[in-house]
């Protein structure tokens, strides 16, 4: 397995590297004057969906395993594949001083690019249903931050659940439907607002803290005890 990543540099996006999942093998995988981040590899693992970052604006291209730019895809940011790497879901901000971003799909080739919803809140990120029938996005239209579905016309948007008290990021959808994971932070209780990875029923709405941190990365399967705790339990 490799992890592909991005560096910072200050309060600006560094480069994107690879690495193998034994933490051996880094390097930088991207060279570009004004930086790079968000990598998500496509389904078949043969190529790299990135934001070539420029200041406040960016766009999204595709590289290959040794950096090298395939195409560019035209403005955009935080880019998702769908699951059959057929198509990318990514955000823009909407233009002339408006707050809030707007989520479009196009073809991985660059061809079929398509507005799908505009949203005048300011934690819009979004990411495909497990499925690929529609979209996940995070959105604070009624005034909190909640999660929501639509389909791929931006159609038929539905509330899956939100709480006042947080705001809701980086949304994932477990397979079957039944749960999401996503980074939040709490807005009133905790002054320093750290992050908090947390679990969300999708049919009751109670959420879960499952730990502190953000930037998670889900394995759907079922939870093994640590081996360490194992040997500790069985006397060995």
């Amino acid at each position: 397995m490799r992890v592909a990543y991005c560096t910072v540099d200050g309060a600006l996006y560094g480069q994107i590297h690879i690495v193998n999942a034994n933490g051996k093998g880094d390097h930088r995988l991207t060279h570009l004057s004004t930086g790079a981040c968000f990598p998500e590899w496509s389904p078949d693992g043969r190529e790299i969906a990135i934001a070539i970052m420029n200041g406040v604006t960016s766009k999204l291209a595709i590289v290959d395993e040794s950096g090298k730019v395939l195409r560019e895809l035209g403005d955009g940011n935080r880019p998702h594949w769908s699951p059959d790497g057929k198509q990318i879901v990514y955000v823009l901000p909407l233009p002339r001083m408006r707050v809030g971003s707007s989520i479009w799909t196009m073809n991985a080739d660059g061809s079929g690019v398509k507005e799908l919803l505009e949203d005048k809140s300011d934690v819009v990120q979004a990411d495909w249903l497990p499925n690929g029938s529609g979209i996940l996005f995070t959105s604070a239209r009624d005034g909190s931050a909640a999660v929501y579905t639509m389909d791929l016309e931006g159609k038929n948007v539905r509330k899956l659940g939100g709480d006042p008290m947080m705001r809701w990021y980086h949304p994932a959808m477990s397979p079957d439907g039944k749960s999401l994971i996503v980074d939040a932070v709490m807005l009133a209780q905790d002054p320093t607002r750290r992050l908090q990875v947390v679990e969300i029923d999708a049919e009751t709405h109670r959420a879960k803290i499952l730990a502190l941190g953000n930037h998670f990365g889900v394995f759907w399967g079922q939870a093994e005890e640590p081996k360490a705790q194992k040997d500790a339990g069985s006397g060995h």
